[in-house]
């Protein structure tokens, strides 16, 4: 999940910063994120100092709805995103 755009280096190694919030290559400490199940079920965290959220999802093929927040930055909403499609980027 990437505020602006994801780290700068290859897409392969972003794809393995899995969990992290970037924006413009810098982490983004204290992004919420609210991820909305099908089944209404949802999970909620929050990245620390170094970006990372450690996100636990029951699966990663199901469309779900991300809302995410971050100080000095707009809340976005996205519906219907599917994990298992690639990494979230989030650009203003």
């Amino acid at each position: 999940m990437c505020y602006q755009r994801c780290p700068p280096h290859d897409t392969k190694a972003a794809l393995q910063e899995k969990g992290k919030v970037w924006r413009v290559g810098l982490p983004v400490p204290e992004a919420e994120i609210l991820l909305l199940f099908p089944n209404k079920t949802w999970v909620h965290v929050i990245s620390d100092k170094k970006g990372q959220a450690h996100i636990d999802l029951h699966t990663k093929n199901l469309p779900m709805t991300i809302y995410t927040s971050a100080p000095g930055f707009s809340a976005y909403l996205r519906h219907d995103w599917v994990p298992s499609s690639g990494v979230l980027s989030i650009e203003r």
